[in-house]
């Protein structure tokens, strides 16, 4: 199964160091690692097309420090959740209105993603490219209930085994309680 992404992100690659924070110069990085093609701008680049420009400014950041990164791109399903590992993103359990463009064109379902930095505002979008909606959602769910790090390192087998385990007792819940 592949899926299909757009990111978009903004944010700062400060002068100062700040530990266990991720910048924009890190998703960058990491999106160049997975092969995808970015539109990476820094400083005066970055903050004309902006659209957190003042809220970055107003927290004492320099327009040197903006920086912004767009993607867009179809990656294996293993690939994907590598490169959300890599990237420190986080499932945003959330309904969206979809995603108008893109890798697949006109206006689809998507799935979004976040990131918990206070140097960034990061939206992205992903689809996996499935022909059910059954597909659909065992792949929230793996979203939901999994960390990117096992999906990536291929610990499908066992996530779909506690899936089903999880499955069978939801299961045997509901007859227990339509028996009552």
């Amino acid at each position: 199964m592949n899926i299909s992404f757009v990111i978009d992100v903004q944010g700062v690659n400060p002068d100062q160091y700040y530990p266990c924070d991720s910048y924009v110069s890190h998703i960058n990085q990491a999106l160049t690692k997975a092969g995808i093609d970015t539109d990476y701008r820094e400083g005066v680049d970055a903050a004309t097309s902006m659209d957190y420009r003042e809220v970055f400014q107003q927290s004492g950041f320099k327009r040197r420090e903006l920086a912004s990164v767009m993607a867009q791109g179809i990656l294996p399903a293993r690939d994907f959740f590598k490169l959300c590992d890599d990237m420190g993103v986080l499932f945003d359990d959330c309904e969206t209105m979809g995603t108008l463009g893109g890798p697949l064109g006109g206006l689809v379902p998507d799935m979004a993603f976040t990131h918990e930095s206070s140097l960034l505002v990061l939206s992205l979008r992903a689809t996996p490219i499935v022909s059910t909606a059954r597909a659909w959602g065992f792949v929230r769910k793996l979203c939901q209930s999994n960390d990117f790090w096992s999906l990536a390192r291929g610990d499908l087998r066992r996530v779909l085994e506690s899936v089903a385990e999880r499955n069978a007792r939801k299961a045997a819940w509901h007859a227990n309680r339509t028996k009552a």
